[in-house]
């Protein structure tokens, strides 16, 4: 089993115990043929493109076999899939003070990565 098929079936793995691909998360061959070449013309992928979150054509997150990549605000931040520790936490500088966080905030600082990635309101934060 090469390197590849081993992160492709964790990460998989994963989605499917947390039931992501039941909510707003899809596989990234699933998706319509022409939002894949929109997401694919934003940035030369490493790995395998594996999972998506897409929320229009200018907000998606796309977890690869090696990395995960993320385009807002008309830029792409990314980082290594692997360098991703448990050290991730809530973006909240846009949320009223009021909000739940777990529930509301649309993005995940990744802390070893040194970035934010976009993703849709609710579970989906927790399980990625």
């Amino acid at each position: 089993m090469t390197d590849d098929e081993w992160s492709e079936n964790r990460i998989l793995w994963r989605a499917r115990k947390h039931d992501l691909l039941d909510r707003r998360c899809a596989r990234f061959v699933d998706l319509p043929e022409s939002v894949q070449e929109q997401i694919r013309s934003s940035h030369d992928f490493s790995g395998r493109p594996l999972l998506a979150f897409v929320g229009d054509n200018s907000t998606w997150t796309v977890v690869t076999t090696s990395e995960i990549v993320s385009f807002f605000d008309g830029a792409v931040v990314f980082g290594p899939v692997d360098a991703i520790n448990n050290d991730i936490d809530y973006d909240t500088d846009t949320l009223p003070d009021s909000a739940c966080v777990k529930r509301e905030s649309t993005f995940l600082r990744l802390k070893s990565l040194g970035i934010s990635v976009w993703v849709p309101e609710g579970a989906e934060l927790h399980a990625l």
